[in-house]
């Protein structure tokens, strides 16, 4: 058993792709999205007529992979997602060679102390697929929705 529980998200940022062809590519929806040019929808009149400068894409992985197998470890999870990356490489490669970056977001829940463990074989595909990674480590548990 896991001494936490977390979430992995995909983020990522382009200068100028349509939020909507990132969501049909990868299969799921974001939590957030907008696109390069859009008007920011900043609830203070201070934003004025300011225009974001980029797409922004964040969408956490889908959860049936994580849910279907109970502590699934953190590793597995980033290889689903890697896998899902890699199902359309062309699309991929543009992106990035148009400007995009990518990121994996692991968000970990739970005890101060616990061992995070990543396999070369996942770091090798991290890096084929050139998506970074980031870490946040809460010391509390999460809220269940």
């Amino acid at each position: 058993m896991s001494d936490f529980d977390y979430t992995v998200s995909l983020r990522i940022r382009h200068p100028s792709i349509d939020p909507r062809e990132l969501t049909k590519k990868l299969g799921f929806a974001p939590q957030y999205s907008w696109c390069a040019g859009e008007r920011k929808r900043d609830a203070s009149s201070d934003a004025g007529d300011a225009r974001y400068r980029e797409t922004y894409w964040l969408g956490r992985l889908p959860t049936e992979a994580i849910e279907a197998i109970p502590d699934l470890p953190v590793d597995n999870a980033l290889m689903f997602a890697l896998l899902r990356i890699q199902r359309s490489q062309a699309f991929w490669n543009l992106l990035l060679t148009e400007g995009g970056t990518a990121r994996l977001i692991i968000e970990i829940f739970g005890a101060e102390d616990f061992t995070l463990d990543l396999s070369p074989s996942t770091l090798a595909m991290l890096a084929r697929c050139r998506v970074s990674i980031s870490v946040d480590v809460h010391t509390e548990l999460r809220a269940v929705a």
